[in-house]
């Protein structure tokens, strides 16, 4: 019996030690997360402002759940908030040591017309400021080409090219087949221009849904020709990347900073070509 005793007594020590071990290490590590504070980006005398914009721009990025951060189901797509990139952008214009501002859209998936708008205004006035702003992507979309319209050189990898769309859809309509299978469709609506329900009730958009659609197409197109115009103008007036290879080799320093925006390296010279050189002459 005593032997029975001894024994528990030594399992009873083992389990205790075991959770003040545990105890010790959590607080530990809670302590080290708290005391934790990320290193200060390293000073550079002077470089080019990198916008690497691999995801969309937005108003409000969509909040985070930690659950999903743990699970690993968040969404993959970044999320850019759109007073951040122009506070970036109104900050390099002023900021001495920020000689040029360099567009990253290789993995750029748009941002609507109001974002791109208004980014494009704070790349001009980058760009008033005697400041060059570089572009660059593999391929180019609709809304990245049109963001890089408001570059001073555009640049593609020699393998890319650009991929232009148009403002433009099509809609399925499913009168005939619904009249076909049998089934009655009750729709309640109030008002000329509700053409959500058409598809159930038409066979073709109505003249209400084409008027909608046209005065849509409309106030589009004037700013795809303003940006046309840019790009073609940018082109023609473009320096040969002088303002990249003047740098001396010792102000070529690399430093991260908050994301989207860090001091980056000049662009290779070798790794890209000028976008709109030809197609500036063909259009």
């Amino acid at each position: 019996m005593a032997f029975v005793k001894g024994v528990w007594r030594i399992l009873v020590a083992i389990k205790d030690g075991l959770v003040l071990l545990f105890l010790l290490g959590f607080f530990g590590l809670l302590y080290a997360a708290l005391s934790w504070s990320p290193k200060p980006a390293r000073s550079v005398s002077s470089g080019a402002l990198l916008l690497k914009l691999d995801g969309t721009i937005v108003e409000q990025p969509a909040e985070i759940d930690p659950f999903s951060l743990l699970t690993g189901s968040g969404q993959e797509t970044k999320e850019y908030r759109l007073s951040d990139i122009v506070t970036a952008l109104e900050a390099a214009k002023s900021d001495g040591k920020v000689k040029a501002v360099v567009l990253n859209l290789d993995g750029f998936l748009g941002g609507g017309q109001v974002a791109l708008s208004r980014v494009g205004r704070a790349l001009d006035a980058v760009r008033a400021a005697n400041k060059p702003v570089f572009a660059f992507a593999t391929i180019y979309s609709d809304d990245s080409y049109q963001l890089a319209a408001h570059a001073s050189e555009t640049w593609v990898d020699p393998l890319g090219g650009v991929a232009i769309l148009g403002r433009g859809g099509s809609g399925l309509y499913y009168k005939g087949l619904i009249d076909k299978l049998g089934v009655n469709t009750h729709v309640y609506r109030v008002g000329t221009y509700k053409s959500f329900v058409e598809p159930f009730i038409r066979s073709d958009q109505s003249p209400e849904a084409r008027q909608a659609n046209q005065a849509l197409a409309d106030a589009l197109w004037p700013r795809r020709r303003k940006a046309r115009a840019l790009l073609i103008g940018s082109a023609t007036k473009r320096p040969s990347a002088s303002a990249w290879r003047k740098w001396p080799a010792n102000q070529r320093t690399s430093a991260r900073a908050t994301s989207p925006a860090s001091i980056c390296p000049p662009m290779p010279r070798r790794t890209a070509r000028p976008i709109m050189v030809r197609s500036a002459s063909s259009q």
